[in-house]
């Protein structure tokens, strides 16, 4: 029994699968033992892989190569053995094929005289071979994009991090784990309420839910967007070492391509910025007690001047009151110091009783004025012109000798106004007029 024999049985039995090999769309080709192959699909040829029949040395696959590495180990039964290799077909176009090898067991032939012996059974491998570029390339991209991704997120300043549907931390920055003073693998698949004050937790997993299902957020401290804006909101945080910390946190939802969750969210601690509006607020508040006390003061010094003005009004008429003695006779005695200001009050007053009252005298009583500091005897000229203008004759009475000389002095002329010693002598006076018709 030749080895030529046993091969070409074994070529025989091979023959009755090439019906189902045929019509398979992955490649497939069985193998002898000793790596040449015995039949190959079509599939298997456009595929690039070796296809040569021959019975030379040269047709066997060479060892180390993927191919004899996956029969060896499907000969040395074991289970479902695979490899990967890259394979070019006649347009050199570069593909990558998984080879998955089966152990088969083809009977020989029966000799021709019947109590002779029968040929061993023929060791054989069926390898199926399936192009996997595409999923290949699509792990790679996958890797390099989560390298990348990962790259970038270690590059950032800003807390970043990923949380699944479980609401455990994916994926963590180290600027996240160094504003909370953990390790990475100290967060990685904690729940995400780990950095967070223990009266926050209860709270920040309701958000969760809301969030990870693409609901608004109908609270008040909300500021949710609506479309693909993030949503932003503010918790307190708590470190490793237990120090609390205010944080801003911007949330964004990514859906993967299989339909997993996940919550992408930027932290910022705000502490700072809490603690100075928390002093602006209470400066704040501290200017607007003082405005309001000193509101009331102005009020109340408001009040005190109006009540000083009444009581300077009543002082006034009191020290120069306008008497009307008689029919179109006015006596208007002044008390005290005449100064500019009481002057001009007093004038005023005294031209408007001249009108109101029609009066045709009007005595000025110095009899109880003190002095006439700072140009007093200038207003009281001044009055008098005044008086003469509306048609009233004006007198003086009671001149002192220090008022007369200064007028002289000054050269102040009162040549034209009666000047008597006394009031009674004034009244006399003008009650010897002859009366108004």
């Amino acid at each position: 029994m030749s080895e030529q024999h046993t091969v070409d049985a074994a070529l025989a039995s091979v023959s009755a699968l090439r019906a189902v090999l045929d019509h398979m769309n992955a490649g497939a080709a069985v193998l002898d033992a000793a790596g040449r192959v015995l039949y190959h699909n079509d599939s298997w040829r456009r595929r690039g892989l070796p296809t040569d029949r021959a019975l030379s040395p040269s047709a066997t696959q060479p060892e180390g190569s993927p191919l004899h590495s996956l029969l060896t180990r499907a000969l040395a039964g074991a289970s479902e053995p695979t490899e990967l290799l890259t394979a070019g077909p006649s347009s050199h176009v570069t593909a990558m094929v998984e080879l998955r090898a089966s152990l088969l067991s083809l009977p020989g032939e029966p000799a021709e005289q019947p109590l002779g012996p029968v040929l061993p059974p023929a060791r054989c491998v069926l390898v199926q071979a399936a192009d996997v570029t595409q999923h290949i390339r699509a792990e790679r991209g996958h890797r390099e994009a989560e390298s990348l991704l990962s790259a970038l997120l270690d590059t950032a300043d800003v807390g970043l991090c990923l949380i699944d549907q479980r609401g455990r931390f994916s994926t963590v920055n180290r600027a996240y784990c160094a504003l909370f003073g953990y390790q990475v693998e100290e967060l990685m698949g904690r729940l995400h309420t780990r950095v967070l004050m223990s009266e926050e937790h209860e709270h920040a997993q309701r958000l969760f839910d809301k969030l990870i299902t693409g609901q608004a957020v109908p609270q008040a401290h909300w500021s949710a967007s609506t479309g693909d804006a993030p949503w932003n909101y503010e918790l307190r945080g708590r470190r490793k070492d237990g120090a609390q910390i205010d944080i801003s946190c911007t949330v964004r939802l990514l859906i993967r391509t299989d339909g997993r969750r996940f919550l992408v969210c930027s932290v910022l601690d705000i502490t700072d910025r809490k603690e100075k509006a928390r002093e602006l607020e209470e400066r704040a508040s501290a200017a607007r007690a003082e405005a309001a006390h000193k509101s009331q003061l102005l009020s109340e010094l408001d009040h005190k001047l109006e009540l000083i003005e009444s009581q300077h009004r009543q002082i006034v008429e009191l020290s120069a009151p306008i008497l009307d003695l008689w029919d179109g006779i006015l006596v208007l005695p002044i008390i005290g110091t005449l100064t500019p200001a009481r002057a001009s009050t007093v004038t005023e007053r005294l031209l408007s009783s001249v009108v109101e009252r029609r009066a045709r005298v009007v005595i000025l009583d110095l009899t109880s004025a003190r002095d006439f500091a700072g140009g007093g005897l200038d207003h009281l000229v001044r009055m008098i012109h005044a008086v003469r203008l509306l048609g009233a004759q004006a007198m003086i009475t009671g001149l002192s000798s220090s008022a007369a000389q200064e007028l002289v002095t000054r050269g102040l002329s009162l040549s034209s106004v009666p000047a008597l010693r006394s009031l009674a002598e004034g009244l006399r006076a003008c009650l010897g007029t002859p009366a108004r018709r």
